[in-house]
């Protein structure tokens, strides 16, 4: 799991008593016919995304960023990715797609991200021409991605840029239009430079109920490069692991 910061004793057991109720919360609320309970869960496993695909995988995994962009072939549009991750010792990079029913699984949905993937050169590229074409307000947020894709080196600036990224960072919060311009601006001569950090294809993996996995299409089951992990299958590691992930877990089991 991602780091917390240091709290005393009195406030965690408060903390976890809140999270527990939230879950609790979460697990009265799936009952009814319209709770979109996809856009709720899929915060508490981002939440323990690391714990989740390293105990998987059985090698360290690092969160990067949620709703990562993939850019379709004909079009500036994406199909946007409920959360990204890498391997830190290869740098390879994870696609994660979290579903709660079958109902929410579409087959072309994993054709379209198996396609996409294979050559993850083309990803960081399509991503370069999403942040050109995006309305210049909204670039600073996609700064904020292309820093996190460097920083967890799923990606890598060409040169040196860090005197144009300190440029930016001071920008980042500037309310008037001229520097508006100037940092919107700047953000693309610094995409420009952004280059894929691992070179062949991306891990495609989906999160889902154990009755949606069964219906997966065979040969995406034996594609080397799809994982699909059932909600059962979601372990805990280690019995001395916290209680509010033991009980994060009971959930998953629950709606399995």
């Amino acid at each position: 799991m991602r780091a917390k910061k240091h709290i005393s004793k009195g406030k965690m057991k408060n903390q976890i008593n809140d999270f527990v109720n939230l879950i609790d919360l979460l697990e009265e609320n799936k009952k009814f016919p319209y709770y979109a309970a996809e856009r709720r869960i899929d915060l508490f496993i981002s939440y323990y995304i690391e714990q989740i695909l390293s105990d998987y995988f059985n090698k360290p995994v690092k969160f990067v960023a949620p709703e990562f962009p993939i850019k379709h072939d004909t079009n500036n549009q994406a199909n946007k990715a409920d959360i990204l991750c890498v391997f830190p010792s290869s740098k390879q990079p994870i696609i994660v797609e979290i579903k709660t029913d079958q109902t929410s699984f579409k087959s072309t949905q994993l054709g379209k991200y198996v396609h996409s993937t294979q050559n993850w050169h083309q990803v960081i590229g399509g991503l370069r021409k999403i942040v050109e074409k995006s309305k210049s307000d909204y670039r600073v947020k996609y700064f904020h991605l292309v820093q996190n894709l460097v920083k967890n080196e799923v990606a890598r600036f060409s040169s040196d840029n860090q005197l144009l990224v300190n440029e930016i960072v001071k920008l980042k919060d500037c309310s008037s239009k001229k520097g508006k311009g100037e940092r919107s601006r700047k953000i693309i001569r610094l995409v420009k430079t952004l280059e894929a950090q691992w070179s062949r294809e991306a891990i495609v993996l989906y999160i889902a109920p154990d009755t949606t996995i069964e219906k997966v299409d065979e040969k995406y089951k034996k594609m080397d490069s799809v994982h699909f992990l059932r909600f059962s299958d979601i372990r805990i590691p280690d019995p001395h692991i916290s209680e509010s992930y033991h009980r994060f877990v009971s959930f998953m089991h629950k709606i399995a």
